[in-house]
């Protein structure tokens, strides 16, 4: 008997979702394995894309856990990054590491 392992399961999950919302990559969202960042320039929009995105998901019978998500967030923290309205800047302290 084998027993196979979920080697590379993120790797594939990350090509399937990219190919899932290939649609709307780079345009109104990011992601990297299993976060998604959905950006807008108003709420009204923001509102639209997050319906886009869960509607395609829901077809695709994937499913978020609403304890891990948030919403409509001026600044957030994104793979190491600090993302604002208008800005994208490293953490402080890896500024500091960096300069010392």
């Amino acid at each position: 008997m084998m027993l196979f392992d979920l080697i590379n399961a993120l790797t594939f999950f990350q090509i399937y979702i990219n190919q899932t919302l290939f649609e709307f990559l780079n345009i109104i969202y990011l992601i990297y394995l299993n976060d998604i960042l959905i950006f807008s320039e108003t709420h009204k929009k923001h509102v639209h894309y997050v319906q886009q995105i869960l509607d395609k998901l829901q077809i695709l019978k994937l499913y978020i856990k609403l304890f891990k998500c948030k919403f409509f967030k001026k600044e957030l923290f994104f793979l190491e990054y600090k993302v604002e309205k208008r800005e994208i800047s490293m953490k402080k302290n890896q500024v500091q590491i960096i300069q010392d």
